[in-house]
């Protein structure tokens, strides 16, 4: 879910998707919390920020199947209703294995994460980076208001 999104899209986003769990930051909870299914109890919300310490850590490490799902990620809805697009692990990482390979990526790689991570460029400046051991380096909201201040964080780099 992208903060930036309107409140009725992350509404719409919210009951079609069935989300009944969302991780995010105190800052940004008050955006969720007043869309009608967080309103009415539907959604547990978990706040790194806050609640993290209290959250226990797992014996070991989770391995999804890999026809579960990995994420969902929406339309624009320019031709009517966002649709909502599923993506299963599998693909997903088939998709950053062969990304790692064409681009060559390594553990010395810092890659800019420029994409909003609701547009789907996200996915192909992220997973690879990741599996790949490199620096994921996230924009902020000013980086992307100022090409100045990019150039000088890309720089820092």
């Amino acid at each position: 879910l992208d903060p930036a999104y309107p409140q009725q899209r992350l509404g719409y986003i919210l009951e079609d998707a069935k989300i009944s769990i969302i991780v995010t930051q105190t800052h940004l909870q008050a955006k969720i919390a007043s869309c009608p299914k967080a309103t009415e109890n539907q959604i547990q919300i978990i706040c790194l920020d806050h609640n993290l310490p209290s959250i226990p850590t797992p014996s070991r490490p989770y391995i999804p199947n890999p026809e579960n799902l990995a994420y969902i990620i929406y339309t624009s809805g320019s031709t009517g209703k966002p649709k909502g697009v599923a993506l299963a692990h599998r693909a997903l990482v088939n998709f950053a294995q062969a990304a790692v390979q064409e681009y060559e990526i390594n553990n010395r790689d810092r890659i800019l994460q420029f994409a909003s991570i609701s547009f789907d460029a996200s996915v192909e400046e992220i997973y690879p980076c990741l599996i790949a051991g490199g620096t994921l380096v996230l924009r902020t909201q000013e980086m992307g208001y100022s090409p100045s201040l990019l150039l000088e964080k890309c720089r820092d780099y």
